[in-house]
């Protein structure tokens, strides 16, 4: 039974957001796989509708999920013995292939949405994971 208690360092949690965040921004722009992106989901530009909405929703929600991920770091750090920002990269990796690139995978295998997107949509969860698991384990642990 694991009984280490786990101290939360909002500010981690808070910069790992923004830089997911960010990254989502380089991520799809034309700079990088924007444009493939666009062409894969037919998104129509016209559509701005609601946008910035979508981007405060989609902030809180990379909150959510770099908050989740701390707790994930904290116990696979007392679980395995293996902290720090390795101990957070490992970590993130297997929650993002445990639970966002089984999910992306069926959702775009049912939808017959292309691998090529999958490989975008996954992959940008994957680097912002990545990304917030170095964050947090040099941070939070």
């Amino acid at each position: 039974m694991v009984t280490h208690q786990l101290v939360i360092n909002y500010w981690a949690v808070l910069i790992a957001t923004v830089l997911y965040f960010v990254l989502g921004a380089f991520w799809y722009s034309p700079l990088m796989l924007g444009n493939q992106w666009k062409e894969l989901t037919q998104f129509d530009e016209k559509s701005r509708k609601g946008r910035m909405a979508r981007y405060g929703i989609t902030f809180a929600v990379e909150l959510v999920l770099v908050f989740i991920l701390l707790h994930f770091i904290h116990y696979s750090t007392a679980y395995t013995g293996v902290g720090g920002p390795l101990g957070g990269i490992q970590t993130a990796f297997w929650a993002w292939l445990g639970f966002a690139a089984t999910t992306y995978y069926i959702n775009n295998s049912f939808q017959g949405k292309s691998y090529q997107l999958f490989l975008i949509d996954s992959g940008y969860h994957l680097a912002g994971m990545l990304l917030s698991g170095i964050i947090l384990g040099a941070w939070s642990t």
